[in-house]
């Protein structure tokens, strides 16, 4: 894993937020040195691309349950284009035909959108670890705050009233299907009613946050051996607010108290996904620089992540 490449670009948008602060995040989480110490520990790093064009925070009173829609569309678009060509290898700037895997540094999470649109082109083989305390499987008819960042999964799975103008950005529709995605770390208790209704139909897609505290690194290699041995790839979309805001406070939602995952476990679960051949890329969501206390927890955080991505934990193999 020490000749891993990583390639970084930054998604400067809360158009799908509920409130403003995460398009700050990849500017934060590059000013706390991430690139520096994925190089610390044993990672090439391609930092070209640079940042997509910044998406702040706006109420939109026409699509008022389905906020912003049209800017959601357009990120995700240019973020498709974006990650396409990483895995192609353009060149760009030092960017070469060297295998980079993606690290996106996000913005909110549908900016996922994008990403794995970028990926499907590429390889239609591809499936998904969803890192995130809720599964965002809600619609604008199911629910009525109307900000996107908590349906961008039921667009990736086409969900019925899903909204056409994001379950047709990709090369397929669906993007995804049931048995491409594992929602992990989901609690239960914070599961609108649609949810529910499809964790109920589907239960072995989901593994939940009290499952993990138990074993992080036995429940995230049962989920990367099942992934890999149906799937070429799969990308994990790391969404902080899986976070115990208590234990670690750096989310948007800075509601989620006293449960959720530790930063320990989460990240010995991300360890073992990384070491799968068949790991595609990193998406990181839903940082909120304004509600993180000092510098130095950002600092932590990305030398943590970095550390996690580049170990060579060891499982016990059946």
């Amino acid at each position: 894993m020490n000749d891993r490449s990583f390639g970084i670009i930054g998604v400067p948008s809360a158009a799908g937020a509920h409130s403003p602060g995460v398009e700050k995040a990849p500017q934060a989480l590059r000013a706390a040195g991430i690139a520096d110490a994925l190089s610390r520990h044993g990672a090439t790093v391609v930092d070209s691309r640079g940042d997509l064009p910044l998406v702040p925070f706006a109420i939109d009173h026409r699509r008022r349950y389905a906020q912003n829609i049209a800017a959601v569309a357009h990120v995700a678009t240019a973020l498709a284009s974006e990650v396409e060509a990483m895995l192609r290898g353009d060149s760009d700037g030092d960017l070469g035909n060297r295998g980079d895997v993606p690290l996106i540094l996000g913005g909110d999470c549908t900016i996922l959108l994008g990403v794995l649109a970028g990926q499907v082109r590429r390889e239609p083989s591809t499936a998904l670890v969803y890192l995130d305390a809720h599964p965002d499987l809600n619609t604008p008819q199911s629910v009525v705050q109307g900000a996107l960042d908590w349906m961008g999964m039921s667009h990736v799975l086409a969900q019925p009233d899903a909204v056409e103008q994001l379950t047709t950005l990709g090369p397929r529709v669906p993007l995804l299907d049931w048995p491409d995605v594992t929602f992990f770390g989901v609690i239960d208790s914070e599961l609108t009613a649609g949810e529910r209704a499809l964790r109920e139909a589907h239960p072995e897609r989901f593994v939940s946050s009290q499952e993990i505290a138990g074993g992080a690194g036995d429940a995230a290699g049962a989920v990367a051996d099942e992934l890999a041995g149906g799937h070429a790839r799969f990308v994990v979309h790391f969404d902080v607010d899986v976070l115990d805001f208590v234990d670690f406070p750096i989310a948007d939602n800075a509601y989620q108290r006293n449960q959720g995952l530790t930063l320990d476990n989460a990240l010995a679960a991300l360890s073992v996904f990384a070491e799968s051949p068949a790991f595609g890329g990193l998406v990181i969501t839903e940082v909120n620089p304004d509600h993180v206390p000092s510098d130095s927890l950002l600092e932590s955080f990305v030398d943590r992540l970095a550390g996690a991505l580049m170990s060579r934990t060891q499982r016990p193999r059946d």
